[in-house]
């Protein structure tokens, strides 16, 4: 889970960022998640001391994204969030907040097939749900929802996204770009 440097997940209410993470923590075992605020939640501590739950303030994403065991992304769906994920064959959540994210999380999901939670701008209701306290319980099983949707996305798809990726000069072509202008490569 990252929502980007301008809407970290800490910026959500507490009572948001715990429905978040248990959403996800209900779709699957583990969870990763970038956060600058620790976290006080009884049940979330429950998870983290259990191992399921494990909350840093910055992480190494493009290495993370890499990862074997990450299977899938939930992502406020900015320009580079979305590249890495898809260059790294990682299905995306798209739970957008600003300008362009929108546009991206609508074309993520017709990407990957799937819209994260049932109904039109299938995103909004999950992020309104997390921004506005409503029924207990709601935004929990939206997030659930969401999670299994982009874990349920099949592989044939995601290393299709991947290819396409790393063909039209993807994630690594422009890293090397970039360590080559700074002068570390």
């Amino acid at each position: 889970v990252s929502l980007g440097s301008q809407s970290a997940l800490g910026a959500l209410s507490a009572w948001a960022e715990a429905d978040l993470l248990k959403g996800c923590l209900a779709a699957s075992p583990r969870v990763l998640a970038v956060s600058k605020k620790p976290v006080d939640d009884p049940e979330l501590l429950k998870a983290q001391e259990a191992g399921r739950l494990r909350v840093e303030p910055w992480i190494p994403q493009l290495a993370v994204l890499g990862h074997k065991l990450v299977r899938c992304f939930v992502s406020h769906c900015g320009a580079n969030s979305a590249h890495e994920g898809l260059g790294q064959g990682v299905p995306i959540v798209p739970l957008p907040f600003f300008d362009d994210q929108w546009y991206i999380a609508a074309r993520i999901e017709e990407l990957f097939g799937y819209s994260s939670v049932a109904g039109e701008a299938a995103y909004q209701p999950l992020r309104k749900s997390l921004l506005r306290q409503g029924p207990a319980g709601a935004a929990v099983a939206n997030v659930a929802e969401a999670v299994r949707r982009g874990l349920a996305v099949p592989c044939e798809v995601v290393e299709r996204l991947q290819r396409d990726v790393r063909r039209e000069a993807g994630v690594d072509t422009v890293a090397d770009m970039v360590m080559s202008k700074v002068g570390l490569k």
